[in-house]
């Protein structure tokens, strides 16, 4: 269990954070991705976080979000607008129950060019209860895969952001 994250400045209370940001590279890195590859991220139950419930960075590939319980009660909106931001290539979100959230539930961003992409959201449950999206996508060129068999609710804007597919 994950709670109460980001009591000393919110905009880093995020529950799980994977990868570090591109601009980190240099220094933790030597200026190239950081290759936090292949991590699963299983059977958490997090919230009470004032940041992301779990931040996915660009540098970071091929890692798998399982059976996850989400809850974005407590989220700033300065700090974070969704449970899960996958800024990663290649990741699987699968199976995944989220309530409440300022505005969208899943999210894929694109935050620096070639990473972002190839993500994969399949049979996951949002009840956003929020103005957003269920699953928002920030282009459709990302090549993200939403399947069709994620359910939605009460998400004001809609689905996603993209057509869902069979997975």
């Amino acid at each position: 269990m994950v709670r109460t994250t980001g009591l000393l400045k919110q905009f880093f209370g995020e529950g799980i954070y994977v990868g570090s940001a591109h601009k980190n590279w240099c220094t933790y890195s030597g200026c190239q991705p950081d290759r936090s590859d292949g991590n699963v991220l299983t059977d958490n139950d997090i919230a009470a976080t004032s940041a992301e419930n779990i931040d996915i960075k660009e540098g970071t590939t091929a890692g798998k979000i399982v059976g996850n319980q989400f809850n974005g009660t407590g989220m700033v909106e300065s700090a974070a607008t969704g449970w899960i931001n996958v800024k990663g290539n290649d990741w699987t979100v699968q199976d995944n129950t989220g309530t409440d959230s300022v505005k969208n539930g899943y999210q894929v961003h694109q935050v620096y060019p070639g990473w972002g992409t190839g993500n994969v959201f399949i049979a996951n449950r949002a009840q956003v209860n929020g103005p957003g999206y269920g699953i928002y996508v920030q282009n459709k060129r990302l090549d993200t895969v939403v399947a069709c068999n994620n359910v939605v609710t009460a998400a004001e804007s809609g689905f996603s952001t993209i057509a869902c597919s069979s997975a």
